[in-house]
């Protein structure tokens, strides 16, 4: 088989393989990776000859297909699975498999196969579970072969002993449907599902830390403490010792105490979602506005304090790093802080892609109309300094300055691509050059996030800077990040790809059309904008921005120098007061 012919057969193999293995994203990442870098000049010409997506020249169908097919797998699991929770454990470190009609495994991740010893090529009656549960999967696999159209009306409930430790798992079986392909059978482990508020609660009304909250997801999930251990790469005594820390702060008595509270925590929050909204200076609104649409904010900081408007980023969310909203509030600072549309529980937007930040600037003017803002601050966190700049584009007179912190600039090169860090160079490739196979790259990611490996995500994108993975070591740091992702991608992919469609563009004209004081703070380790790229773009533009740079810095700048962050937007609203004339 020759490199080319190898090379292929690798990257449709891992296609595959991560529909049931979130944690193999990253082998798919360096396999999409060796494909897709070989194509670039390539992709470049057909862009430059009017070509806007891979598909469109017929270069590989083929590889298109087995994205489609694969994708289609990945959703039917998204739709129909339980929700994943921001747990350690995994969907990919919990055993699963696929079987088809026949019975059949046709895959099955290395949890399973080490666990159950049933394996790819294997077959369901090799499962260790009685006869009865045997029976009933068989009869599922009959309603498959014969098309029955009730097909199942609830999923299978199955318990299975695992032959290496005797320890039972409750497993659960429902159908993957995949219209033209045909259909199969997911086997997974049962798992409950987290609502975000609870880590709210258990942080505000009994004091727990973000790393002590982590740890009641896992516990709630089941994990002993060897697991929860294992899967956060600590010792066991330490594990040990925040247990009982936690059970100290929730006045439980033993772990059965605590287990049944957190349990009646996820209840609470489930049938009354705004228990989790938060107080301590976090309130959150859900307002209607003109023309029957929704938009959803949270207030930080000094209740009667400068209005600053926050723009969140892809991946951040609304999560401050600690210190930060009281040193806001001490300065006499408010954030308000509007949800994009797709991203937490904020309304889907229905608007064409291009015209995401004129729509949403739209919204946030009616926003401040509602709360009577005639004008404020703006705070653009990474990707969401684009929504400043529209704002400001279209409601000069509401923006008072702009503070674009690790903040985006438009892409007007393909030479921007080439600094990058390696992981968000590949996605700024396929957003570029292949947009139709993006949702499947970022639904891959996206799993491997909700399935544990949040630190790996990390990991990926940060390891090349050392500020950023010092950023990524820190426990209360990390869970903040950690939750931003899971506010990120609560509704999918959809927010993701919106926005990095957006990141590969040039935007200029809507920095171009404002002129409000502006200052800008970047580290000169940034691994998604490059310093150079960020310096050429404002040099272009001379005495538009005031730049600060800093020095080993890197994308997360607001966790690593909340001080840096404060001391410019004092400054900013210094600039604004004087260009106001006051």
């Amino acid at each position: 088989m020759s490199d080319g012919s190898s090379r292929r057969a690798a990257l449709i193999e891992s296609i595959y393989r991560i529909a049931l293995e979130p944690q193999t994203y990253d082998s798919f990442m360096a396999e999409w990776a060796a494909y897709i870098n070989q194509r670039v000049d390539y992709l470049q010409r057909l862009v430059e000859a009017g070509h806007t997506v891979l598909a469109e020249s017929e270069e590989d169908p083929e590889i298109t297909r087995h994205f489609e097919i694969a994708g289609r797998i990945l959703a039917q699991m998204a739709d129909r699975a339980d929700p994943p929770a921001a747990r350690g454990e995994s969907a990919g470190a919990a055993p699963q498999l696929l079987a088809d009609a026949e019975g059949r495994i046709v895959w099955g991740n290395t949890a399973a196969e080490r666990e159950f010893g049933v394996g790819k090529g294997g077959c369901i009656d090799d499962l260790p579970t009685d006869a009865a549960h045997r029976r009933s999967l068989r009869q599922l696999c009959q309603r498959l072969r014969v098309g029955d159209p009730t097909m199942q009306p609830r999923p299978l409930l199955m318990k299975i002993t695992s032959p290496l430790d005797g320890r039972s798992q409750f497993l659960q079986a429902r159908m993957l449907p995949e219209r033209d392909e045909r259909d199969l059978i997911l086997i997974s482990r049962i798992t409950p599902d987290w609502p975000e508020g609870v880590s709210r609660i258990l942080a505000e009304d009994f004091g727990l830390s973000p790393s002590e909250a982590a740890i009641c997801e896992l516990v709630a999930d089941g994990n002993p403490p060897e697991q929860i251990a294992a899967l956060r790469g600590s010792a066991v005594a330490t594990v040990r010792t925040q247990l009982k820390k936690i059970m100290a702060k929730t006045g439980s008595h033993s772990q059965v105490d605590l287990v049944r509270l957190l349990f009646s925590l996820m209840r609470m929050v489930e049938r009354h979602p705004r228990a989790g909204m938060g107080g301590g200076g976090h309130e959150g609104i859900r307002l209607e506005l003109p023309g029957g649409r929704t938009i959803t904010a949270e207030y930080l900081g000094d209740p009667h304090g400068d209005p600053v408007i926050f723009f969140h980023g892809m991946l951040d969310g609304i999560n401050l790093p600690p210190g930060l909203e009281k040193s806001l509030a001490d300065a006499g600072f408010r954030l308000i802080c509007p949800v994009r549309p797709w991203y937490g529980t904020a309304e889907p937007g229905d608007w064409p892609v291009p015209e995401y930040p004129d729509h949403f600037a739209a919204q946030v003017a009616a926003l401040m109309d509602e709360l009577h803002i005639p004008s404020a601050l703006t705070l653009g966190h990474m990707g969401g300094a684009l929504y400043a700049y529209a704002l400001a584009q279209h409601f000069p007179d509401r923006v008072r300055g702009i503070l674009a912190v690790a903040g985006a600039v438009p892409f007007t090169s393909v030479r921007d691509f080439a600094v990058m860090s390696t992981r968000q160079r590949l996605v700024a490739y396929t957003a570029r050059y292949t947009p139709h196979l993006l949702p499947f790259v970022l639904r891959a990611g996206i799993n491997q996030m909700l399935n544990g490996g949040h630190r790996r995500f990390m990991l990926s994108q940060y390891e090349g800077t050392a500020d950023d993975m010092a950023a990524v070591n820190d426990p209360d740091i990390f869970e903040r990040i950690a939750s931003g992702h899971r506010f990120s991608v609560r509704q999918g992919h959809r927010a993701f790809e919106i926005d990095s469609l957006h990141m590969v563009s040039d935007w200029s004209h809507r920095v171009d059309a404002t002129d409000v004081p502006l200052h800008v703070v970047h580290g000169d380790r940034d691994p998604w904008m490059n310093i150079d790229t960020t310096r050429d773009f404002w040099q272009a533009r001379p005495g538009r921005a005031h730049l600060t740079v800093l020095d080993g810095g890197g994308q997360l700048i607001l966790y690593r120098r909340p001080e840096r962050i404060l001391k410019a937007l004092v400054d900013l609203r210094r600039d604004a007061a004087r260009r106001a004339g006051r």
